[in-house]
């Protein structure tokens, strides 16, 4: 049990104790530290706060194949940082959840969240959001047996990590593209 204090950096310290957990695998610590963090951002109102606790309540729910849990827990996330005005944040949520409601098949609610979210990033420019953006539309495409579609969506984004010398992006998307 990590020490943490009291007040708003209580608050924060559990949520970085709580992201390491998940980080380390250590998943009942990460829920413990998360659901707390958050009762106490919502106690204290910082609208902030409780967008981070539950973007990671959100990620730990997805860990454990709880897509429900993690969709709630994202969306209420999304439309915090969409108050807060934090567009950057509000485009990585979207983006998520559109990815985990195509694992759950839902594919008309991941197209929302996902043209929502590449609306978003396409008006600020944010190149590396647009192509995560893209795999998670080239995912649902090829799901649903559309693979043109899917090719295109991942070469798109392809072609915006290897500009940008992502690696890591580089090489997800070669193993979407197959």
């Amino acid at each position: 049990q990590a020490p943490t204090g009291a007040g708003w950096p209580g608050a924060v310290a559990q949520t970085l104790f709580g992201a390491a957990a998940i980080w380390y695998g250590d998943l009942r610590q990460a829920e413990h530290q998360l659901t707390t963090a958050l009762a106490r951002f919502r106690d204290l109102g910082d609208r902030w706060g409780q967008a981070e606790s539950l973007y990671l309540v959100g990620a730990l729910a997805h860990i454990r194949g709880r897509y429900d849990q993690a969709l709630q827990a994202l969306d209420e996330a999304a439309e915090l940082a969409r108050h807060l005005g934090n567009t950057d944040q509000t485009i990585k949520l979207l983006a998520i959840a559109g990815n985990i409601l195509v694992l759950s098949g839902d594919y008309p609610a991941a197209l929302t969240r996902h043209e929502e979210a590449l609306r978003l990033a396409q008006r600020l420019n944010l190149q590396s959001e647009i192509a995560f953006i893209r795999n998670g539309m080239g995912l649902s495409a090829r799901r649903q047996g559309d693979y043109p579609l899917a090719r295109a969506h991942h070469e798109h984004a392809l072609a915006v990590y290897r500009r940008a010398h992502w690696q890591s992006g580089i090489a997800l998307t070669h193993a979407w593209l197959g």
